[in-house]
């Protein structure tokens, strides 16, 4: 899943697993245990810029999502160890980002999904929904950075003849 906010792009690279009649959380998934967050290799993010994810700034790279769910919050981790499958292996040293957020009861969702939502304004929204659960994590990108570090690279490298047209384009931004 990639999404662009703002001027930043945001990839998700996870699996879906599906209910498949089966009780999720609390058993599947124990509430307070360490989970992957997905099924097979450890879900992923990767962020081209700097982001806030949730009060929390994060550097542009590729993470690994953990999450601990509880019955009413669930914990959200980043890890820097992106290679891991299950939670064998998982080093908390490794954490770039612990936060905990609200868990939501929801409609019933047979396949876990990550989703993006109320996308506005270099702000978002990141759900993570399966079963009856689901949780929202707010993002945040620096939009005003980016355009102005674009700006700056475009008339620094702009040939003779297109420098008119990178002018006039920031002054349209600004």
């Amino acid at each position: 899943l990639t999404q662009r906010v703002g001027l930043t792009d945001i990839t998700v690279d996870y699996s879906r697993p599906g209910v498949k009649d089966r009780e999720i959380f609390g058993d599947l998934v124990p509430f307070e245990n360490l989970w992957r967050t997905g099924a097979n290799k450890a879900t992923a993010i990767s962020f081209n810029t700097p982001v806030m994810f949730g009060e929390n700034k994060v550097e542009a790279g590729t993470y690994s999502i953990f999450t601990i769910p509880g019955e009413s919050t669930w914990v959200i981790i980043l890890n820097k160890n992106t290679e891991l499958w299950g939670t064998d292996g998982y080093d908390e040293e490794m954490d770039v980002l612990r936060m905990e957020v609200a868990a939501m009861d929801v409609k019933m969702t047979e396949t876990f999904t990550i989703d993006f939502q109320n996308i506005m304004d270099g702000k978002a929204e990141m759900l993570i929904t399966w079963a009856n659960q689901q949780v929202s994590i707010p993002l945040e990108v620096d939009v005003a950075a980016k355009a102005k570090a674009n700006i700056e690279v475009a008339l620094r490298t702009a040939e003779k003849e297109d420098l008119w047209r990178v002018n006039r384009n920031a002054a349209v931004y600004y």
